[in-house]
């Protein structure tokens, strides 16, 4: 028998077994069969007929030839577009391109050992030894996966474009979003198929007119978003009415060949399940028209239209109008799912959470529902309690919708449902539990063939928190990404925000700062007023951060906008709070910093709270109650352990460092702010490094151990960013080692820069270094 490597995929014709990246991937029979025979044919180009001879034994349509080509391209990760696998040899058939190695494997009788060629002997060898290694890694993987098993071989995608009303008629403005929806539900219900959401196309489409659906456009549009979206069919189509018949002239674009046709009613939703089922038929290649499933949505054309024009209101932003249309519908007929279940959702978004919950409950227990609908609702009920903060029914929807997915074999709905469940676990601070959510979500997205935002998003966030700062990034980094390529801009526009938080606690400010115009920017073009207020305040704490804080005025704005956003109001407030405490106004810090724990009180947001604890507990030290002071930074410690907040904890460390400094106990200081320092240094955390380095040094000047401050003084001068304390304490440290005109021209600068933080000590040690200098020095010979 025979084993072929390709890629990273293996495929054993023994074992009928599939491999990829190590993995066992599931595949269907024939599709194993058609994949192993172009393999064998790899010298040339197999034609069609001769496929369909020795995979099917019998004649079947070039669409079942075609659907099968595309399963076998996405189960070893290649695709119609780029085809570095498979290739379509047009008017003929298909050739397995990629270089391949093949290697013959023997059993030997009464013996399980395997004799194997050189090249794959070193690969067993190498798995040998790194198993003793990954044991526990292996034992994770079977963890995650064995209770929730995923079939790679989804079904076709096909993402249903803006249906264009060309005769410009206002009746039927609701038809380019509305029929789109409409459509796509019904080619959703379809086994084997599988739609991207419609707010998804048009997020990713925000700029695209498809005046036309020509194939020359719809191929753009079609090789711009297939990869990210994970679509191998487009559609694109033209409303018109003629006299009472409405007329869809459409353009589907299926595995590198454009299809056209028309479709024709006495009502634009009847055509709208005309197209859908025209669609379905060309990409599935089989009678359809006999399906239950394939019908209108509800069978009443008027119930569609209502549902239809709801949806066109609910993309556009309007659920108030969204909520009135369900509702029209639902007075029809009250027994059809999907008017009910978006009902059940305008009301959940307008506020009516508890009736929205009861509707979302009676829909679960209908009977005859599909495990695609089950999913929606367990989801539905998992945000609803979410909102309602009941987080152990919350997961108790998630994990059911996500059963309900897998059991409808909907790849992106498990990735969605599993994402849910980690950003509620990270919320309920169980972070071991919530990366290995995201990491399950991340591993069916790839095996989907998309692209999504989020699960990179929120494993960043669950990286900040546990102080993998440099690992944040990287996520924040690649999200941003995504979400561009996608047209989701508000979401771009929140984790560039972050990258640029990331970026800054690394110590480039430059690229920092950068980020957040970027982010600013973004918001900007999508009018997201919260994002571009929170942009504004990220850029004030990392001005903070460098000791220029000019933008006071801004985060003022910002505060009184609460209407807009309470928690930008408080991210506004602490970071106005920090900056009044580093000018000494600490009446106006207390006023800002009790302002933003009041609103993180509210939201139960922990570190928030734990972050603008830490600032009040600062100022009660700098206005004298250093032993009250020290009590709350012990508490912020523990409580910072606790819940595994590695930032707030440095953060605590370095201020009750600095305040056991202050009391004259070093060896408490400097134990605090090396521990502090270590904890930074191992988790790249530069910024904090060189706000801790000048204290750290100080306490070493006054310990007199002058070998360790030099350390200290070379991370301050080697610092991106110049500060007040950091020339303090090199000033104090050229003072020490006798070059008091450094330290007198350091002190000068500083007071010239930082005027409003200037204190009397500050102004003391001045002249200190101008009388040294002035203090004629007498000759050792002279004495």
């Amino acid at each position: 028998m025979t084993t072929y490597v390709f890629g990273r995929c293996s495929i054993d014709q023994a074992c009928r077994e599939l491999r990829c990246d190590q993995q066992s991937v599931t595949v269907q029979p024939r599709v194993f069969d058609l994949l192993f025979y172009l393999i064998e044919q790899r010298d040339r180009a197999v034609n069609k007929d001769e496929l369909q001879d020795v995979v099917w034994g019998t004649i079947v349509t070039e669409d079942a030839l075609t659907r099968a080509i595309m399963k076998a391209r996405r189960v070893v990760g290649d695709n119609a577009n780029d085809q570095q696998v498979i290739r379509t040899i047009h008017g003929h058939g298909y050739r397995f391109i990629a270089p391949v190695e093949a290697q013959a494997i023997t059993v030997e009788p009464g013996s399980e050992k395997l004799t194997e060629t050189s090249g794959l002997l070193s690969v067993k060898r190498w798995w040998a030894w790194a198993g003793v290694v990954g044991i526990v890694v292996a034992t994770l993987l079977v963890t995650l996966f064995q209770s929730s098993p995923l079939e790679a071989d989804a079904g076709i995608g096909v993402a249903v474009l803006p249906i264009t009303n060309t005769n410009n008629d206002p009746e039927l403005a609701w038809a380019e979003h509305g029929l789109m929806q409409l459509s796509s539900r019904i080619i959703d219900a379809l086994p084997g198929l599988d739609t991207v959401s419609s707010r998804t196309i048009i997020q990713a489409l925000p700029d695209e007119q498809l005046s036309s659906p020509n194939s020359v456009r719809i191929a753009t549009v079609a090789e711009g978003i297939s990869q990210r979206l994970g679509t191998q069919a487009f559609v694109a189509g033209n409303l018109r009415k003629q006299a009472d018949t409405y007329i869809i002239d459409y353009l589907l674009e299926y595995d590198n060949t454009n299809y056209s046709g028309q479709v024709k009613a006495d009502q634009a939703s009847v055509a709208a399940e005309h197209l859908a089922t025209a669609v379905a038929r060309r990409i599935l290649g089989t009678p359809i028209q006999n399906s239950p499933k394939v019908r209108a949505l509800t069978g009443n054309p008027w119930i569609n239209e209502l549902y239809a024009r709801g949806m066109a209101k609910q993309l556009a932003g309007d659920t108030e109008g969204a909520k009135t249309l369900f509702k029209a519908a639902l007075d029809e007929d009250s027994s059809y799912f999907w008017p009910a279940y978006e009902y059940a959702l305008s009301l959940r978004d307008t506020g009516d959470r508890q009736e929205a919950i009861d509707r979302l409950h009676n829909l679960g227990n209908q009977p005859g529902i599909d495990a695609e609908q089950l999913m929606s609702v367990h989801n539905a009920l998992g945000i609803a309690y979410w909102r309602e903060r009941n987080f152990e029914l919350a997961a108790e929807h998630y994990k059911n919708g996500l059963a309900a997915a897998e059991q409808a074999g909907d790849l992106l709905g498990s990735a969605s449902l599993l994402t849910n469940l980690g950003i509620l676990a990270r919320n309920q601070q169980q972070h071991d539990q919530a990366r290995q959510y995201i990491e399950r979500a991340l591993l069916v997205i790839e095996r989907a063939g998309a692209q999504q935002g989020s699960p990179y998003h929120s494993l960043a966030q669950i990286e900040r928190v546990l102080g993998n700062i440099n690992a944040a990034q990287r996520n924040y980094a690649r999200a941003a990404e995504i979400f561009a390529a996608n047209g989701s801009f508000r979401s771009q526009s929140i984790s560039l925000r972050m990258l640029g938080r990331m970026t800054a606690r690394l110590g480039d400010m430059k690229n920092a700062l950068n980020y957040l115009q970027q982010s600013h920017n973004v918001a900007e073009t999508v009018n997201a007023a919260t994002e571009i207020e929170r942009a504004v305040i990220y850029r004030a704490w990392v001005l903070d951060l460098m000791e220029q804080n000019q933008t006071a005025p801004e985060l003022d704005n910002i505060k009184a906008t609460t209407a807009t956003d309470s928690v930008a109001s408080a991210e506004a407030a602490e970071t106005a709070a920090s900056v009044s405490l580093r000018a000494g106004n600490f009446i106006q810090a207390r006023q800002d910093a009790n302002i933003a724990r009041s609103v993180y009180i509210e939201h139960e947001d922990d570190v928030g709270l734990l972050s603008v604890n830490i600032i009040l507990a600062e100022i009660t030290a700098e206005e004298g109650d250093l032993d009250f002071a020290a009590r709350e930074f012990e508490q912020l410690i523990n409580a910072a352990q606790t819940s595994n907040y590695l930032f707030e904890e440095i953060k605590a460390r370095l201020a009750l460092g600095e305040l056991n400094l202050q009391r004259g106990d070093l060896e408490k200081a400097i134990e605090l702010l090396v521990s502090a320092r270590k904890m930074t240094v191992n988790n790249g955390d530069r910024t904090l490094e060189w706000q801790i380095a000048p204290s750290l040094g100080s306490a070493y000047l006054k310990q007199g151990n002058i070998e360790a401050a030099t350390a200290m003084a070379g991370v301050v001068s080697t610092a991106e960013i110049s500060t007040l304390s950091g020339n303090r304490f090199l000033a104090q440290h050229a003072f020490a080692e006798g070059n008091a005109r450094t330290a007198l021209d350091l002190l000068r600068h500083s007071r010239d820069q930082y005027q409003s933080a200037w204190t009397i000590e500050d102004e003391a040690f001045l002249n200190e270094c101008e009388q040294s200098l002035d203090t004629p020095v007498t000759n050792v010979g002279d004495i």
